[in-house]
């Protein structure tokens, strides 16, 4: 036999159909939410030069917040907004600006007390957000 033996089923007495046999004795990981099976509003944690954060990721964000930043358009506390801020300020502290195809003047140090607080940042929207969003954060 095979590492995972397959046992057939009849299904309404009209077909077979073949489910691995360990099926009977999976335990699921995660708990049942209305939310599984159904496609969330991506959303792109990705800073841009000059301001925007938060960008949509798929065609149902797109669908729902348009086009262009839309952290303004999401159900955020303003604590989260002044950290978004705060970030998008910073983010932008690493560029060259004399002459951008430069490197710019953080060390890698740098990009990873941003990264660090960019995680945070992720974790706060994804709790504010819901279940209903799936948020990925986009480094530099």
């Amino acid at each position: 036999m095979t590492e995972i033996e397959e046992t057939l089923l009849p299904v309404a007495g009209l077909a077979w159909i073949s489910l691995p046999a360990y099926c009977a004795h999976h335990v699921p990981t995660k708990k049942w939410s209305p939310m599984m099976g159904a496609e969330r509003y991506r959303v792109r944690l990705m800073f841009e030069w000059g301001g925007g954060c938060l960008w949509c990721g798929n065609n149902i964000a797109r669908d729902k917040f348009s086009v262009g930043p839309i952290e303004e358009r999401l159900p955020l506390s303003n604590e989260v907004q002044a950290m978004l801020n705060e970030l998008s300020q910073w983010h932008d502290t690493s560029l060259n600006w004399d002459y951008p195809p430069d490197p710019g003047p953080w060390s890698a140090d740098d990009y990873a007390r941003f990264d660090e607080a960019a995680a945070k940042l992720l974790k706060s929207i994804q709790q504010e957000l819901g279940e209903e969003f799936e948020v990925m954060y986009e480094k530099l």
